[in-house]
Parts: C-alpha cells; sequence; structure tokens
C-alpha cells in the first residue's frame, strides 16, 4: 500500500503540470457563452496546433507528446492534455482572463458592462506607469497594442450579422440566411483598430465589410439567438434589426462610428501583462542568484587559474624590471664618467689655448693665410687626436665613424668653432685612424644600445 500511495502522489505531481484539452475548450465556451465546436474553430484560426503542443499519458503515468491534430471535443481532447504553461503563454486563451491565478471560479458568462472591467487608454497609462516602474506614454501604448499585449475594443450591443463572400469575392451581411441575426452583448474589435486609438479625430469610422480588416467578437458578454455565430468570424453590426431586402434602411441602421474615448481595452489581458512582466523579472532575479555549485566551483577553479598565471606574470616582470634597472644604472655610471673624460678634454685644450695666446709676439701664429693653416692643421690634429683617444676606450666596438664625426664636432665645436667645416670633411680627416668596425656600411642594427660604454686605462 506504501508504494501505491507513492506512485498515486507522484501522479498527482505529474498532472499538475497538464490540463485535458477538453477542459480548456470547455472552460472557454463557458467563459465566452459559446459552443465547443467554435471554441476549437477559434483556437485552430490562431494556429493553436503550432504553438501548443499535445500530449498523452503512457502506462509509465508519463506524459508524451502526441502527434494528432485539434480537431473537435471528442475521446481525443478527452484523452490528451496540454502543458499547463504552455496555456498560460498562449495569448488567444489567456487575452479572455480563464485559468488566470490557476482557476475559474469566479467566471461569469453573462456579466455586466462594468467599467471596472474595461479601461480607457488614460487608464492603462496611469496603471502601467504605477505599476510597473516604466514610464508608459501612448505611443508605447500603442506597440503593446501591435504586439498584441493588450487588444483595443469597443462596447456594443446590437444586432449581429456574420459576414459572407459573394460571387466576386467581397465580403458582404449574410441576411439570406435564417435565422440571420443575433442580439449580442460584448466587446468588438477589429485589426487596424490598433492604429487609430492615438488620433486627431473625435470620432473613428469603423470598416465596411473589409476583408482582412472585419469586425470580431472580443469578449461576448450575452447573446439571443441560434445563429452560432463565433470568434474568428467576421460580423456586421447593426443598431436595430436588419432586413434581408432593404439595403438603404439597413445601411442607415449599421453601427458604423464610435468616439475615440470609447475605446476600452481589457484590465485582465492588462494585469496579465503586467503579471506577465514580473514574473519574468522575478525569474531573472531567481537564475541570478541561485547558481548551483558546480558553477560556482568552476568559476572559482577558473579564477584560481587566472590568479596563478597573473602571480606568475608578475613575478617575471619584476625579475625583467630589476635586472633593467642594474644595467641602466651601470650605463649611467659609464656615461657619466665619459661625460666627465670629455670635459677634462675640453678644458686640457681650452687651456693650451690660452697658452698660445700668451706666448710673445714673435712666437704667434701669422696673420692672414699663415694663421688659417695654422689653424687649420691645429684642428685637424687635435680632431684626430679626439678620435683616436675614444676609438681606443671603445671596447664594445660600437663607435661607427659617423657617430665619431658628430662627437669630434660636439667637442671642437666648443674649441674652434670658426674653424670646423662640414661633416664630409671631419669623415675625411677621420679615416687614415678610424678602426676596421667603424668603417662598416649601413644603418646600426634595430637592437644597437642608444648608449655606448667606453673604458678607460689607468
Amino acid at each position: 500500500m506504501w508504494i501505491v500511495s507513492i506512485l498515486i502522489d507522484e501522479l498527482e505531481a505529474r498532472k499538475k503540470d497538464y490540463i485535458v484539452v477538453a477542459d480548456v475548450i470547455n472552460t472557454m465556451a463557458e467563459a465566452t457563452n459559446s459552443a465547443p465546436d467554435e471554441v476549437v474553430k477559434y483556437l485552430n484560426a490562431h494556429d493553436v496546433d503550432e504553438h501548443l503542443t499535445t500530449f498523452y499519458m503512457g502506462d509509465d503515468y508519463n506524459f508524451y507528446q502526441y502527434n494528432g491534430f485539434l480537431v473537435n471535443v471528442g475521446n481525443d481532447a478527452n484523452t490528451t492534455y496540454f502543458r499547463i504553461s504552455d496555456v498560460l503563454a498562449f495569448e488567444p486563451i489567456t487575452k479572455h482572463g480563464i485559468f488566470k491565478d490557476g482557476g475559474n471560479d469566479n467566471l461569469n458568462p453573462y456579466q455586466n458592462n462594468l467599467e471596472d472591467d474595461y479601461l480607457t487608454i488614460d487608464e492603462v497609462k496611469t496603471n502601467l506607469n504605477s505599476r510597473t516602474g516604466v514610464l508608459y506614454n501612448y505611443d508605447k501604448i500603442r506597440d503593446l497594442a501591435r504586439k498584441k499585449k493588450i487588444t483595443p475594443c469597443f462596447y456594443f450591443s446590437g444586432y449581429v450579422c456574420r459576414l459572407i463572400k459573394d460571387g466576386l469575392g467581397e465580403l458582404i451581411p449574410s441576411l439570406m440566411e435564417n435565422p440571420y441575426t443575433e442580439i449580442m452583448t460584448g466587446y468588438f474589435t477589429y485589426r487596424l483598430l490598433v492604429e487609430q486609438i492615438i488620433g486627431n479625430e473625435d470620432y473613428i469610422t469603423l470598416p465596411t465589410y473589409e476583408l482582412g480588416n472585419e469586425v470580431l467578437i472580443y469578449r461576448l458578454l450575452e447573446k439571443q439567438g441560434n445563429t452560432n455565430i463565433g470568434y474568428g468570424e467576421g460580423l456586421a453590426l447593426f443598431e436595430s434589426k436588419p432586413y434581408a431586402f432593404n439595403e438603404y434602411q439597413n445601411n442607415r441602421n449599421k453601427f458604423s462610428c464610435i468616439g475615440i474615448d470609447e475605446i476600452r481595452f481589457s484590465k485582465r489581458e492588462l494585469d496579465s501583462y503586467i503579471d506577465s512582466m514580473q514574473a519574468t523579472s522575478d525569474n531573472h532575479s531567481i537564475e541570478r542568484v541561485n547558481l548551483d555549485e558546480s558553477t560556482r566551483l568552476k568559476q572559482v577553479e577558473s579564477l584560481k587559474a587566472k590568479n596563478d598565471e597573473l602571480n606568475a606574470r608578475l613575478g617575471k616582470a619584476s625579475n625583467i624590471y630589476r635586472q633593467n634597472q642594474r644595467e641602466i644604472k651601470e650605463l649611467k655610471e659609464k656615461n657619466e664618467q665619459a661625460d666627465s673624460e670629455k670635459a677634462e678634454l675640453i678644458e686640457q685644450l681650452n687651456k693650451a689655448k690660452a697658452e698660445l695666446a700668451d706666448k710673445p709676439a714673435e712666437l704667434k701664429p701669422l696673420q692672414g693665410i699663415a694663421k688659417h693653416n695654422a689653424g687649420k692643421a691645429y684642428i685637424i690634429s687635435t680632431s684626430k687626436a679626439l678620435a683616436s683617444y675614444i676609438w681606443s676606450m671603445d671596447t664594445e666596438k660600437a663607435i661607427r665613424t659617423g657617430d665619431m664625426v658628430q662627437q669630434v664636432r660636439h667637442v671642437m665645436h666648443k674649441v674652434a668653432p670658426e674653424l670646423l667645416p662640414d661633416d664630409k670633411a671631419i669623415r675625411e680627416w677621420l679615416s687614415s685612424i678610424a678602426p676596421d668596425y667603424a668603417k662598416k656600411s649601413g644603418k646600426p642594427p634595430k637592437d644597437a644600445p642608444s648608449e655606448i660604454s667606453l673604458i678607460m686605462k689607468k
């Protein structure tokens, strides 16, 4: 008995997720005061087989997909099921407000035309703004209607006649049928009413038997008659009973105009949309919070691996930085030493020049060309001596002739700037003393150091 009890509990738990197809159809028929076969036609017109999967219960009490089609409320409808979540997401069903909050105990197919159940566009705007936390304007409300989240409709109580196609394929009232009219009270709509809910006109003209834009029942409150007119059928509306052979009088009696302020929206449909928004928001919050442990563990392991990799790269970068700092320090020391030696040479040259200026007049260089030639000889010999001395300290063999020309020019410009020729002449002076490695042609390699260390012998 204990095992049987467990099986029964499991079966009941599974069945809570499914609902018999016949229950859906009969509930809709009761709610809309329609015949069951009219509900089936209505659902088929909205491609119910493409949106709702039917299931059957196997011998193992599990539910399996059923490949049949929804055609009537026969044996199939009493033995097949819809998934409840699918039913609650299918707009042609939920728009009628049935199955709300898990049941339909409060349905009344003959409810009165209560303004509390149908809202103006301003009341819809107020509801959306206060309950969703999102700012809605009229354009956004129209977009909701275009997306079929809410449906604009209008109230009518009078004579209704279905539309049929004549020999030319145009729609006309079926006034030759018997019975051809029925008194109905309810809310009606048509496809292009969505585009007319915002406009500058005070009145809206209803479509005159337009194919694809027919007036349809939105929510039937009450009907009197036996024509079996149902949802999804195009309708002609009359304020008084039409005559079969009096087209002129029928046109006068036709219900053809509504005020812009008469457009209404179902509060149930609006509540359903707002609830779906809140449910989606709640589901997203739960999904963010309820990460399972395996996912969290994978995230932690991934972060640890990334952290280890970053630490390894940081350690390597730190070692390289310390090594570069040592090399930079050594290069700076060598550069300071070279600057000191260069300053010493400049001082010696200036001293020699001063001593030459102090010599007796008879020992001073001749004037004119003789002075120029003596100065030129002096600058050439000094430049060659300076270059030879610097090359002797170039233990790394890195100084090319072009580099030395610039060094010599830099020093000699301070000694005798008026005697310095161009770089080409200085290069010719140094060609006889330049070592072989300094005479290499071509550009220095890209990795050549920007600073050159010199080693001075004691």
